[in-house]
């Protein structure tokens, strides 16, 4: 867990929470092994792809190994996100500030013809635990922030 969360740049709290959703929306297997730290495996078929016709690799250079690899037209399973506990409000009028999913940015900018990339976006500012400018304020709307 620490590895992850240094990773990415976020607290080992942080980190067991998001492996925590992950696991419980099914996108990650977490297997148990007695006296050592769980083996966590990612579920591709809940990204739309096959691990075995797809050619996976990790690259310790590459700060994006964390992310699938993309394919065009690939279906991604959004079910989990109809509970419940998912659902929320994210376009900085609710109060709170709640940080959008690729697909939430994704259709933002394809409602509004922005030019940016959802997923780095994203990325971005998750690695800069959702902060504006020099004097790190907290961010309080992902679309001003996109335009």
């Amino acid at each position: 867990m620490k590895t992850i969360a240094a990773r990415l740049s976020v607290s080992p709290d942080a980190a067991r929470k998001t492996i925590r959703e992950l696991h419980d929306a099914g996108f990650v297997e977490r297997i148990p092994r007695k006296h050592a730290p769980s083996i966590l495996t990612i579920r591709w078929e809940r990204f739309g792809l096959d691990p075995r016709s797809e050619k996976l690799t990790i690259d310790d250079s590459d700060d994006r190994q964390f992310c699938p690899p993309r394919s065009e037209n690939a279906p991604v399973d959004t079910s989990y996100k109809n509970t419940k506990k998912n659902t929320h409000i994210s376009n900085g009028n609710s109060g709170r500030f709640v940080p959008p999913t690729v697909e939430e940015v994704a259709a933002y900018c394809h409602e509004h013809g922005n030019t940016i990339d959802p997923e780095a976006f994203v990325a971005y500012y998750e690695s800069n635990g959702w902060v504006v400018g020099r004097s790190r304020t907290p961010m309080q709307s992902w679309p001003a922030a996109v335009r």
